[in-house]
């Protein structure tokens, strides 16, 4: 069975790992409750890349990127997460150095539209969040 999915107790089907039934005998699976997305806390407010300038605080969600597709359909993430200052606005993406201790350099954040790239990586944005600089400074203070 493939990392991330489920297989069916009545007939042996294998499904996604987010599926609520069966898809061939319709067998219901026993589906935990958990954080919601209404309840959910947010770090940071949503914001147009484009209007980002030199000196913003973005936030880069994990999971959201470039990735690279794998032979079983899994994904290999390929892009960065955690928080970044923005140096350079680019028609593509940011220019930015990581403002935590995750990543190191220059890190170019893509922002551009999805597309295949000729080195077979699946070009996807980034999912960001503008935060506030007081909150940067906090992280840092402990």
């Amino acid at each position: 069975m493939g990392r991330g999915q489920k297989t069916c107790k009545q007939c042996g089907a294998q499904t996604g790992p987010r599926s609520y039934k069966c898809p061939d005998c319709g067998y219901s699976f026993n589906v935990q409750k958990g954080i919601t997305k209404r309840n959910r806390k947010r770090k940071g407010e949503k914001v147009n890349w484009r209007e980002l300038q030199s000196g913003d605080f973005i936030r880069v969600l994990t999971g959201s990127g470039p990735y690279w597709p794998l032979p079983d359909g899994e994904r290999e993430p390929m892009g960065y997460y955690g928080v970044f200052k923005v140096m350079h606005v680019h028609e593509d993406g940011l220019g930015c150095y990581p403002a935590d201790k995750k990543n190191s350099g220059f890190c170019f954040i893509y922002m551009g539209e999805k597309k295949k790239s000729k080195i077979g990586t699946t070009m996807v944005p980034h999912k960001i969040r503008k935060v506030p600089f007081e909150v940067i400074d906090k992280q840092y203070q402990k």
